[in-house]
């Protein structure tokens, strides 16, 4: 078995934490675009916009992400410091699967798949180049993501042939987490296949040594 602490927050700790992370704004030269991508890839209402800016909500919050098109802003140069992605999480693999399809028919694809062992994720780039990923869980509780974190266990991989999402790389054969298998996954070099889909990317990443 493998030993799973339970999780407790910063505030059950005793510190003066926030109770939550409110919400994200970019920056655009084009706010038009960036605005329907958003809708369309997180599947959002606008709850309110005028011609500068834009509070997109999905939620119960009034809004997750907002757009601002503010006077001098400059496109970003790549590779310049700063936020490298935000990330939304699904229910299952099946609502994973379904936004890529339906991601797909809107000519929208990711630019990237990873196994990161505790997580599977796609990466997509809106149309200023910022990076988003949509993933799924690979565990049904904190305890074993912040566990599976914890283990040392080599923290991505792309490109390998892996029989599942829950085995993570280095692992010995013994270990709880390799018979934690769940078929529906197949990484490839080159596409990754989930539940029978295909998710070819553009580009890969160099696959981390484990």
């Amino acid at each position: 078995m493998v030993n799973v602490h339970a999780v407790r927050t910063a505030r059950e700790k005793g510190r003066l934490a926030p109770v939550k992370f409110e919400h994200a704004v970019l920056r655009t030269t084009e706010l038009g675009p960036m605005l329907k991508w958003y809708l369309t890839v997180l599947q959002a209402e606008v709850a309110f916009a005028n011609a500068s800016i834009a509070f997109l909500s999905y939620d119960e919050q009034n809004h997750r992400v907002a757009l601002v098109a503010r006077p001098g802003t400059v496109p970003r140069e790549p590779n310049s410091a700063g936020l490298d992605h935000l990330a939304f999480t699904y229910a299952d693999e099946g609502e994973l699967v379904a936004t890529f399809e339906r991601l797909k028919g809107e000519s929208i694809a990711p630019t990237r798949s990873i196994d990161h062992g505790s997580t599977t994720s796609l990466y997509y780039l809106d149309p200023d180049g910022n990076q988003i990923e949509l993933k799924v869980d690979s565990f049904s509780s904190p305890e074993e993501q912040f566990e599976y974190m914890r283990s040392g266990v080599c923290p991505q991989s792309d490109g390998h042939a892996i029989r599942s999402r829950r085995v993570g790389c280095g692992l010995p054969s013994s270990h709880p987490w390799r018979r934690r298998t769940d078929q529906s996954l197949v990484v490839v070099t080159g596409s990754r296949t989930l539940r029978g889909k295909t998710f070819s990317v553009g580009r890969r990443p160099t696959a981390q040594n484990c």
